[in-house]
């Protein structure tokens, strides 16, 4: 509940057991009296021994009666003065009814306690007095209205103020008074007879509803809870949020160290992808092999493709399973357009050193000829492609991870196919974090030297398709991108990246790509 909070709680001393009739509770119209009760401390006083003139002498020669004037916990509280004190002290940071008086300090904020204590600047506190024993818990004034519409409370009440100023308006919803905490200071911890959440229950007029300040101090500025914006606001303290708890999953075109339980949906958009049927690495030798074919008998020059990834990771702390479902839109320059299930692959993960500087992870997949290799969807053979990962973090907010990869095929066409080494270096770090959300930029140089295997092209004069050997070619592309990932309320991550080729030799122009990743 956002707004002004106010709790009242009078709880009778120990010294008032000898009474059989305890007071009665104070009408919901009489004014609030936080001041020594003049009329209980003359009765108080008629029942002393000193009325009985009993002076009994104690061991130590002082009477009963000396006994109770030299006890300062015990000294019975003596009727002001209205003479000689005008305007009566209030205990705590409650403003006095005297207009005069109360400007005088409230200005800055300045009120004190009756032994001196001064309360300046603070906006919770707790107020005990002497006589009669009682305790004031207190809020400083904010918005009365809270901006889900809940119990409407004064903003400030002064001595003089009926208890029924200070308490909801029936109806509206509330908070259960707490009885409040003993032996606590002007910031009392949690206790055991204060719940973590008050019980929120519906107002009537015979039940005076307040809400506890304590209940409100785990909640945000103003007692909401956290804010939209709260959530992009970087933590300023030194310890580690998390950001550096995802930093290892950061990357996107090369494999993550970590083995963890996740599931990952990728789109991906690349334009111009060159002689696809190259060393049978994207589709199978077109036009005369298990590839497409046309009426033309043309090689294809490039063709832009869409991928629709969809990966589930599960495992344990050192070894993990992962597959992955590709959807493959094809849009070729000279054979038709397509779309379907592509090669869906297998693979696992496994821990061999682990640690919070070094980690060094091995990673062994498999490729399955799902996709219509006649259509382009897929190569037509079973192909592996094992290696390692590994992962140094010189600081805690900075991963650097370098990934060797061999691929090769188990089936495919003898002098066409070839093998492919991959090798890259990717950097991530944090940009921003705490405990909810953080931003982790990253960066990847990742290159394919293709070993061998031949590639289909096109004869610019005749149209007709030219076999070539490849003797040795490297592609070098460069991947940037931004991870944004949260556990407000879910542990969504949400990825966006980019490549480009910076070598003559290419797969693709450019590629763009949107993960979504949940993790569990």
């Amino acid at each position: 509940m956002t707004g002004v909070v106010a709790m009242l709680a009078i709880a009778a001393a120990p010294a008032w057991a000898q009474f059989d009739d305890l007071p009665a509770p104070p009408n919901v119209n009489d004014p609030v009296s936080i001041y020594d009760d003049t009329e209980d401390a003359g009765s108080q006083a008629s029942t002393s021994p000193a009325d009985d003139g009993a002076d009994e002498t104690t061991s130590n020669g002082i009477t009963d009666t000396e006994e109770v004037a030299a006890s300062p916990s015990d000294e019975i509280p003596q009727p002001r003065d209205p003479a000689t004190e005008s305007i009566p002290q209030p205990l705590g940071n409650v403003r006095p009814p005297d207009t005069d008086a109360r400007n005088a300090d409230s200005a800055n904020g300045n009120w004190e306690t009756a032994s001196g204590e001064n309360f300046a600047g603070l906006t919770r506190g707790d107020i005990r007095t002497a006589q009669p024993p009682m305790e004031l818990h207190f809020q400083l004034p904010q918005t009365s209205w809270t901006r889900r519409g809940n119990v409407v409370l004064p903003s400030w009440i002064h001595a003089a103020s009926p208890v029924s100023a200070a308490l909801p308006v029936p109806g509206d919803r509330g908070e259960e008074v707490l009885p409040p905490p003993q032996n606590a200071g002007a910031f009392p911890e949690r206790t055991g007879n204060m719940g973590e959440d008050p019980i929120a229950v519906d107002t009537l007029p015979h039940q005076p509803i307040m809400e506890p300040i304590f209940g409100r101090m785990a909640l945000g500025h103003h007692g909401r809870r956290l804010r939209w914006g709260d959530r992009f606001r970087q933590s300023r303290l030194d310890d580690y949020g998390l950001g550096v708890e995802r930093l290892d999953d950061a990357l996107f075109e090369m494999d993550t160290v970590r083995t963890w339980n996740n599931f990952h949906f990728r789109f991906a958009s690349a334009k111009r992808y060159q002689t696809p049927d190259r060393v049978e690495y994207f589709w199978g030798k077109s036009p005369d092999g298990r590839g497409p074919s046309n009426l033309t008998s043309s090689a294809e020059a490039f063709v832009d493709y869409q991928d629709l990834r969809i990966r589930t990771e599960i495992g344990g702390s050192r070894m993990s399973v992962q597959t992955e479902l590709p959807i493959r839109f094809l849009d070729p320059v000279i054979n038709s357009n397509t779309a379907g299930l592509g090669d869906m692959s297998l693979a696992t993960k496994t821990v061999l050193m682990g640690g919070d500087t070094w980690q060094l992870t091995q990673v062994f997949r498999n490729y399955f000829n799902t996709g219509a290799v006649s259509h382009g969807l897929g190569t037509g053979h079973v192909s592996m492609e094992p290696g390692f990962i590994v992962r140094y973090r010189p600081r805690p907010r900075l991963s650097l991870t370098g990934e060797l990869k061999y691929w090769f095929p188990i089936g495919a066409d003898p002098t066409h196919s070839g093998q492919i080494l991959r090798y890259g270096l990717g950097a991530s770090r944090v940009a921003f974090e705490n405990d909810q959300f953080a931003w982790l930029p990253t960066l990847e140089v990742v290159a394919f030297s293709v070993m061998d295997g031949q590639k289909s092209v096109r004869d610019t004069t005749t149209g007709l398709p030219i076999v070539t050997d490849i003797d040795g070619e490297t592609i070098v592309n460069i991947y940037p991108g931004m991870w944004f990932v949260s556990e407000y309320g879910s542990k969504i991550d949400i990825g966006v990246s980019s490549g480009i080729s910076v070598t003559g030799n290419r797969f693709y122009d450019s590629i763009f790509r949107l993960d979504v990743r949940y993790s569990y």
